[in-house]
């Protein structure tokens, strides 16, 4: 649970240094984590939203979609008829980030015992920063719009699920509901006629902007945060479209650091 889920969401992405067995099991942990029942789910619903779901919602999934570190999805259908999901954090997280980022300082310190390893206090920290900021979903849900003000006007193959302000709270997020296939779905991706090369090229300048260009990127790039669909409006062969989900880990960079870091990309060219 907690962090440990983080941890290994991180290392899942480490395809270039873990054999292929232990990245195909540490793939579970983008979305696949056991979920947690339903009772406690409606629990933090009405706590966060005071009202029970079938008073908010028209219908309400009991059975989430996702399930990761923090918390869960589920899929629910407003009273306008609106498909939405509905990210509700675990009742008890905080105490288990508490208990985890005790332990992860233990763990890091009796590594350093055996590997001459400078600066895992500092990496600590950051975890700790990181893990704080996400457990209040305000804070993602502003992150989530200022990311998708930046692309507006300039890309409409970079999208951005909206946030429905008025049921979301520190606990509870809901967004529009959006359907496509993990970006590292190879198979899938294949078989919906997507061209990988353009895909991937579409994914690395989304990044680029969001870093060189804008200065606040999206933090957690994990396969599970990144669904691909056909752009709309194109005929003949299906143009990908990225959409980016789950907004708790942001990062901003200044311009001093990006203009570094374009000059040392120029200098190596």
């Amino acid at each position: 649970q907690g962090i440990y889920i983080k941890v290994g969401q991180f290392i899942s992405i480490m395809t270039n240094f873990l054999p292929g067995e232990y990245v195909e099991e540490l793939a579970g942990l983008q979305d696949q984590v056991p979920p947690r029942p339903y009772a406690e789910i409606e629990r933090r619903l009405i706590e966060s939203l005071g009202k029970p779901p079938a008073e908010v919602f028209l219908s309400l999934d009991h059975e989430p979609v996702a399930a990761a570190s923090i918390g869960q999805v589920h899929r629910a259908r407003l009273k306008t008829g609106e498909t939405v999901a509905v990210k509700v954090q675990y009742p008890d997280v905080e105490e288990i980030v508490r208990i985890d980022l005790n332990t992860l300082r233990r763990i890091f310190g009796i590594v350093s015992w055996f590997v001459p390893y400078r600066g895992l206090d500092a990496i600590w920290h950051e975890i700790k920063a990181i893990v704080m900021e996400e457990l209040d979903y305000t804070i993602e849900a502003d992150n989530l719009e200022a990311i998708a003000a930046n692309f507006e006007g300039h890309r409409e193959d970079v999208a951005f699920p909206r946030v429905i302000r008025e049921l979301s709270t520190a606990r509870v997020l809901t967004t529009e509901w959006v359907e496509g296939i993990k970006v590292s779905d190879k198979v899938k991706l294949k078989q919906a006629g997507f061209d990988l090369s353009a895909l991937a090229r579409l994914v690395v300048e989304a990044y680029c902007k969001q870093i060189f260009t804008d200065g606040l990127y999206h933090a957690d790039p994990h396969p599970g945060n990144i669904l691909v669909r056909a752009m709309r409006g194109t005929g003949g062969a299906p143009q990908p479209a990225v959409v980016f989900l789950d907004f708790g880990a942001v990062a901003r960079v200044s311009p001093a650091m990006r203009h570094g870091m374009v000059e040392l990309i120029q200098g190596a060219l």
